[in-house]
């Protein structure tokens, strides 16, 4: 499936899809003695939900995250993205309905003047409970984890759908972790590392582009590292998002703000 560009397929392109992937679990099943491992009830489950109608499977014209897609022109990391990109198949709770989330992505940008939120945000959802080391092992090998971010391993994502500002919030570079924060708009929150890595990872992906460039080298989350000093974290070409610490870098880094849509995620 990873091959398809799911986002643009038609509905009986989709029960193509669907059919095949449920021949290839019956097979699976067959050569496991019956029994199904990890991999066979992730194909079983989105059968499951497809079949039930939980599901908001990009490939179905006129589905809710088809919707959300277009809404946001594709700028978003959902359902199909996790499933290619990672192999994880999760469902969630859907966000507002059509209507209610074009209000919300159509209102003015409240940090970029003369914009509206479709044009300067990005729309993803973070698997719950998921620790920053795992977010790393994502993109990078678990040998190079780094030494200065053992305090912030087990840091755990807060699970929601994100609408985020694909930018480092304006004027927040070169002040004090508790003076960005009062930069926070009305309904925004400070990402912690662990979004912040899933957030650089995510856009990079989708997008094509180191997110930070030419907005603000790093953004935190206010977290510490064994020397007390700030963890900052900034793009990386190859590597999808590294980390740094220590004070040289204050004056080109800043914060990343989102606003929760709905929370309860549940990965599978």
């Amino acid at each position: 499936m990873s091959g398809l560009n799911v986002g643009t397929c038609s509905a009986a392109d989709a029960v193509a899809i669907i059919n095949l992937a449920r021949d290839v679990a019956n097979i699976a099943i067959v050569q496991h003695g019956g029994q199904t491992d990890k991999r066979c009830f992730t194909v079983r489950k989105l059968l499951q939900d497809i079949v039930n109608g939980n599901s908001i499977f990009p490939a179905v014209e006129g589905g809710e995250e088809f919707e959300f897609r277009r809404m946001m022109n594709d700028r978003c990391f959902l359902t199909h993205e996790w499933l290619s990109h990672f192999g994880i198949y999760s469902t969630y709770e859907l966000p507002p309905k059509s209507r209610e989330l074009k209000d919300i992505v159509n209102q003015r940008c409240p940090y970029i003047h003369g914009k509206k939120i479709f044009d300067t945000h990005f729309l993803f959802y973070v698997p719950p409970k998921m620790t920053f080391s795992e977010v790393w092992n994502l993109q990078h090998s678990e040998s190079s984890f780094p030494n200065r971010c053992t305090s912030i391993a087990d840091l755990q994502s807060d699970g929601c759908w994100y609408l985020a500002l694909a930018e480092i919030v304006p004027n927040s570079n070169g002040k004090s972790y508790a003076e960005q924060l009062e930069l926070l708009k009305s309904g925004y929150h400070s990402m912690n590392e662990t979004e912040i890595g899933l957030m650089l990872t995510a856009h990079k992906l989708k997008m094509g582009e180191e997110m930070l460039s030419g907005n603000g080298s790093y953004a935190r989350g206010g977290n510490t590292a064994a020397d007390g000093n700030l963890i900052n974290m900034t793009c990386h070409k190859k590597l999808g998002f590294i980390s740094d610490v220590g004070p040289r870098h204050d004056n080109v880094t800043g914060i990343l703000a989102y606003r929760p849509i709905i929370k309860q995620a549940v990965l599978c």
